[in-house]
Parts: C-alpha cells; structure tokens; sequence
C-alpha cells in the first residue's frame, strides 16, 4: 500500500465502516448490479416491449433482485473493508 492508497484509505476509514457499505455495497454494486441484471434479462426474455414492465414475473424479478444483489454487496463490501483494513494494520506496522 503506497502513501496514496494510505491517504484514501483513512479517508473512507473516518467516514465508517457503515457509510463504506452503503455507499460501496449496497448502492455502488448492490442496486447498480441488481438494475444491470434486470435489465439484461428483460431484454433477453421480452426484447423492448416495455408493456411487460408491469408484469408479474417482472415485478417478482425486480423485488427479488433488489433483496439479493444488495445483501450480496453487503458480503463484498464487507469482505473489502476487512480486507483493506488488515492491509493497512500491517503496512502501519511496518512503519
């Protein structure tokens, strides 16, 4: 971790762990991947007919997906800040 990487992440580190997962996990990777999925496989099943919009199996894909692909961010953005987190102590040590 160069002093940049260090810089930035104390950085986010002061703003919180739960600011860092909502911004990063459940906004940043969880709803952009859940509204890039929809989108994808509304295109595939239904091609541009956008009167199925209002339909039952997509509203269901689209409750379902904004439930899962924001817990799934959750995990990752989890994962990442314990993983920045533990490069940072050591890197700090070494010091």
């Amino acid at each position: 971790m160069n002093e940049e990487e260090k810089r930035k992440w104390e950085q986010i580190k002061a703003r919180g762990k739960l600011h860092y997962i909502l911004i990063h996990g459940i906004l940043g990777w969880g709803f952009i991947t859940a509204l890039a999925y929809l989108f994808f496989t509304f295109i595939i099943k239904y091609g541009f007919d956008l009167s199925l919009l209002s339909s039952k199996d997509f509203l269901q894909e689209l409750a379902i997906s904004l439930i899962v692909f924001p817990i799934v961010g959750i995990l990752q953005s989890l994962f990442a800040w314990n993983k920045k987190e533990r490069i940072y102590s050591e890197e700090r040590k070494k010091e």
